[in-house]
């Protein structure tokens, strides 16, 4: 279940990849938008049965598990988390 619109925020975060061509892609819990020199991943605001990113807070936990996690294998792939506020 989709809990609320990121459209202004995925549309952002498109431009802020800069450079040339960008490629989004969408999964049921993510969007990955792939620049030149760059990629960003934006947890979608959604809420299944096996799991919840409905709040802002619950969605940063998982990309700072994520990033704590992948970084072990790659710690130069996965560089930071940060929040997408106005």
């Amino acid at each position: 279940m989709r809990m609320q619109d990121q459209s202004g925020i995925v549309d952002f975060l498109q431009r802020s990849v800069g450079g040339g061509q960008t490629h989004r892609i969408d999964t049921h819990i993510s969007t990955v938008i792939i620049g030149d020199d760059r990629v960003l991943k934006l947890k979608r605001a959604v809420k299944f049965p096996y799991l919840d990113f409905s709040t802002p807070e619950l969605r940063l936990a998982a990309c700072e598990k994520e990033l704590t996690l992948n970084r072990r294998a790659a710690p130069a792939l996965y560089v930071a988390v940060r929040r997408v506020v106005r």
